[in-house]
């Protein structure tokens, strides 16, 4: 069971999740936050799809990788910031169906770098389907902070 993040913790992830303009532009919602996790959703729209109308493998790959971020900034240290440093996704079915969830949990949170398992799964009636993986490093800057929001 996932351990619930301080109230600072969840401001400051939650308020650096606000001021990224792309997930504005998707429509991504952030769902939960614990301690070393993080869920966000996107809901379907045709403007993310590809030829076949399924979800763009850029829109699964971006909630993957922003879910991936989150969880890690999440075991952080005040006064820190993340960066993804690298990743490696599978793609293992199409993502088709009205809603896209990526469930993201730290598997080994290191001083300055995290290693992250996020699962995309398309939502249809209660039903997930199990569509991506992603493994991420996700690094942790000290002594910075994110641009403000314009």
């Amino acid at each position: 069971m996932a351990r619930t993040p301080s109230p600072e913790i969840e401001k400051r992830v939650r308020d650096s999740f606000a001021r990224q303009g792309f997930m504005k532009k998707l429509g991504v919602e952030f769902r939960a936050l614990g301690f070393g996790t993080c869920e966000l959703t996107v809901t379907f729209d045709e403007t993310l799809t590809q030829q076949h109308g399924f979800f763009h493998a850029g829109v699964t790959t971006t909630l993957a990788d922003n879910a991936a971020g989150y969880a890690a900034y999440s075991v952080m240290p005040e006064n820190s910031t993340v960066l993804t440093a690298e990743f490696k996704m599978n793609l293992l079915a199409p993502a088709r169906g009205p809603k896209l969830l990526a469930r993201a949990e730290v598997i080994k949170p290191g001083r300055t770098l995290v290693i992250v398992r996020s699962d995309v799964y398309a939502i249809d009636h209660n039903q997930e389907t199990h569509v991506a993986t992603m493994l991420a490093t996700e690094m942790c800057l000290m002594d910075k902070e994110d641009q403000p929001s314009s």
